[in-house]
């Protein structure tokens, strides 16, 4: 059975034993005890051992980051503007095999720039500058 909000539950009943409730989702039924109920209420650090695999979104409330490495690196959003951050030693680097285009969510092209090619500066979607083997 997947995850499943204890609001979203179509059944779920107490059964013989106090400390258990029996969760049926489509057909699927679970026992849980009230300590698993507790733990997984009240977790606020998800852990792998050895890797893992999200087969879902995983959603951050504002102002909550997405740290990697020993912190240096956090990726969140204030409820106006998103951010990534980098404060490590070393650089940000955004790589492409073909080309690194920066641009507004709604498609608009802000920046493209080829590998081993050419680069190019837009305004409002249109280019205003590029630069090419030769110069600009």
């Amino acid at each position: 059975m997947a995850n499943v909000k204890i609001s979203d539950l179509t059944a779920a009943s107490a059964v013989a034993d106090s400390n258990q409730l029996e969760i049926n989702e489509s057909g699927t039924s679970k026992r849980v005890t009230a300590s698993q109920i507790k733990t997984y209420a009240t977790a606020d650090t998800v852990s792998a051992s050895s890797g893992g695999t999200f087969s879902g979104d995983v959603s951050f409330g504002d102002n909550v980051k997405a740290k990697f490495g020993n912190s240096d690196l956090e990726i969140y959003h204030n409820g106006s503007d998103s951010y990534v951050d980098d404060s490590g030693s070393g650089g940000l680097i955004l790589r492409g095999n073909a080309a690194v285009t920066i641009g507004k969510y709604t498609g608009e092209t802000m920046g493209y720039f080829e590998a081993d090619g050419a680069a190019y500066l837009y305004h409002n979607n249109a280019i205003k500058f590029q630069t090419s083997a030769v110069g600009s």
